[in-house]
């Protein structure tokens, strides 16, 4: 070989290996940084389960009280509606049937 082409291939080779050493230190600091990344995202992973959870269980028991909270206005509401009265059932003007008038109250003239 000549000598221009050994100055050339030298040349090459310190060239590929300063780009492999780079290349090995980018990634090198690439994965550190990584590395240090993870307690953040462990962190941050456990903020959004909590949350879900958090907001699940709030949904949960608001669903709860928005039925029972409903059951009881239905129920509060329905003792003042009029009641229907079978067919055949005379209404009842007063309650002397049930309750006789009382007969031992003194009149004075």
């Amino acid at each position: 070989m000549s000598t221009t082409n050994q100055k050339n291939l030298g040349f090459a080779i310190a060239v590929t290996l300063l780009l492999v050493a780079s290349a090995g230190a980018a990634h090198a600091q690439s994965a550190d940084q990584t590395f240090k990344s993870i307690p953040q995202q462990v962190k941050t992973n456990a903020e959004n389960k909590a949350t879900v959870k958090s907001n699940d269980v709030s949904n949960a028991a608001m669903t709860k009280l928005d039925s029972a909270s409903n059951r009881a206005f239905r129920k509060f509401t329905g003792l003042f509606k009029k009641k229907d009265r079978p067919a055949n059932t005379p209404p009842n003007p007063d309650s002397t049937g049930t309750h006789p008038a009382d007969t031992t109250i003194y009149h004075k003239s």
